[in-house]
This record gives C-alpha cells, structure tokens and sequence, in this order.
C-alpha cells in the first residue's frame, strides 16, 4: 500500500495504489481519489472514473457481480463530498464534528460495496458467494488467494503493448521487405524486355497516318540532334 509520503492526511492518506488481495475499503478508495486529486491535479469527475476502472479490476477478479461503472463512479464521488465537508470542519473542536469525524474514519474501513443488487443470485460458487459475504463484514475477513488481481491487470497491460509494439514493427519490415521485391521485380523485368528500335515505330506510324519515308524522318531527327 504505497502512500505518497509519510505525513498523515486528516483521517485518509492519499494511496498510489492499492492491494488487490481484498476487495477494496473506502478508505483504499478515498486514498486513491486524494492522490489523484492532489498530487496528479486531476478533476474529481477523472478522479472517480479512473479510480471506479482500478475497483473493477479487483471485483472481475474476484468474480464478482459490480454494478455499472458510471454508478460507481457518482458513488465515488459521493464518498470524496462526504469526507471533504469533515476535513473542512476539522478544526471544529463541537462534539458534532469530532464525532461526525470518528464515525467516518470508522465507516471507511469496511467494504466500499459496489456489488450488483443480485450479486448473490447471479453467483452459481459458494466460495465466491462466502467471500463477498466475509468482505462486507467489520474489517473486511478473507482474502483472495493466488496473484494480486491489480498487480496482473497492469502486467497484463503492459503485455499487450509490448505484443502490439512488436506487431506494428514486424509489419513494417514485412511491407518494406515487400516493397524492395516488387522494385527489383520490375526493374529485372524492365532490363530484360527488347528495346524497339526507332526506324519500325516510325515506319508504323507512317503508315497509319499517310505515305512519308521513314529514312528521310530518320536524318531529320539526326539533324536536330546534332544543330542542339
């Protein structure tokens, strides 16, 4: 769980990043908004987006039903709203705010529970049904086994990059290997063909277009040649 440094925010640190043997907290979740929002300098609408596509990530791992990705992201929001309204009164010292403050620093450390409204009956494994039931207890108990989903998702990205890098270069050397064959191609086929001499060309003109003798046609070309 990467932070950005290790002075404490008020109640949420901002996260780089996350680990994808649970599904996630609110807390992870907020922590990923603020470091987008305040070390990237990205707008909170790009923020929950962009943090909504890393929470999908984790839940298709873990197979289980999520709602849509624009619901989650307006929960994301929501969640950003919430906290921002505490830390703007936390110098507060009211009994209202400090316990408006305890109940959220609570609250964010179970489940952000983003599963479809029929989760559970779309679900045919016990063992996934169990553990979605086990994330949304106090503290989130379980945890997946295998690899990190999030840390796969993003080797898998890379992957196919490099596959698609590799792809586009090795089509490049193939149409220029291509395209030298066919240059050579024609150039052999170009060298190879007779030269018509000018005297036949001539002569066949002629006799399309009126009696005129080709050997006199002949010198006056030689003629011009020789006066340029």
């Amino acid at each position: 769980m990467a932070t950005t440094n290790n002075k404490k925010r008020y109640l949420v640190a901002p996260l780089e990043t996350i680990p994808g043997a649970q599904l996630p907290s609110a807390r992870e979740v907020l922590g990923l908004v603020i470091y987008k929002l305040d070390v990237q300098k990205k707008t909170i609408r790009v923020s929950a987006h962009e943090v909504s596509l890393i929470v999908e990530e984790v839940w298709a791992w873990a197979r289980i039903p999520m709602q849509r990705i624009d619901k989650v992201a307006t929960k994301i929001q929501k969640l950003h709203k919430e906290y921002a309204l505490i830390r703007k009164n936390k110098k507060h010292t009211t009994s209202t705010q400090s316990e408006r403050a305890k109940k959220f620093g609570e609250k964010v450390n179970d489940l952000f529970d983003v599963a479809h409204a029929n989760a559970m009956a779309i679900m045919t494994e016990a063992e996934e049904k169990d553990f979605l039931l086990a994330q949304r207890e106090p503290g989130r108990r379980g945890r997946m086994g295998g690899v990190d989903p999030v840390q796969a998702a993003l080797e898998e990205r890379v992957a196919e990059r490099h596959a698609a890098q590799t792809s586009r270069q090795e089509k490049a050397l193939y149409e220029a290997a291509t395209s030298s064959a066919t240059a050579e191609l024609e150039s052999s086929s170009s060298s190879s063909t007779p030269v018509s001499s000018p005297g036949p060309t001539r002569s066949s003109h002629s006799r399309a277009s009126g009696p005129t003798e080709p050997k006199r046609a002949k010198r006056g070309l030689k003629n011009v040649v020789t006066q340029a």
